[in-house]
């Protein structure tokens, strides 16, 4: 990212450290709003189902747990071409995500700043209608409650599905 090179370029690690968490945060969310208005608003409105692992609202909780002073900002912009159709929090322990993110060996979090972020997920998930699902078990595990919970909600919800080229469509 642009902000990565500048940072880079004077020496620091840090974009946070560098620029500031109101800032970072507020840069995020005008990417997060560019790629919901120029990939997923077009995709949808093709046909397309689109999977992002990221949305606004991962912003938005990012920017809580560092204490922004903009928050309302953040949110307003990330969400202003829309939000999801459909949330998949996929809810890990603290004590498993260190673990993963040690074992993946490729960066470290701050445990206390991953407890803010999950507790800023948990009440957004219990205000919104997310799917909250249990993220603290194997890769199969976990896809079968996924996949279980994903097909309650199509059946719950009843979206308009069509069948293209052996694969279905929200």
């Amino acid at each position: 990212s642009a902000m990565r090179s500048v940072v880079e370029n004077h020496g620091q690690r840090s974009v946070r450290s560098y620029f500031g968490n109101e800032a970072v945060d507020f840069a995020w969310a005008f990417d997060t709003l560019r790629d919901q208005i120029h990939m997923v608003v077009p995709l949808k409105a093709s046909g397309c189902v689109v999977v992002h692992s990221r949305t606004g609202y991962d912003r938005i909780a990012l920017a809580r747990a560092f204490g922004d002073t903009n928050v309302r900002h953040v949110e307003e912009v990330t969400l202003l071409a829309g939000g999801p159709d459909l949330t998949i929090f996929l809810d890990v322990p603290i004590d498993v995500a260190i673990r993963r993110i040690n074992a993946r060996a490729l960066d470290s979090e701050d445990p206390d700043m991953l407890t803010r972020l999950r507790n800023h997920l948990v009440e957004m998930s219990e205000a919104l209608p997310w799917l909250r699902i249990d993220g603290d078990g194997s890769p199969e595990e976990v896809h079968e409650r996924v996949w279980s919970a994903v097909s309650a909600w199509i059946e719950r919800e009843q979206p308009e599905l069509a069948r293209v080229e052996g694969s279905w469509r929200v």
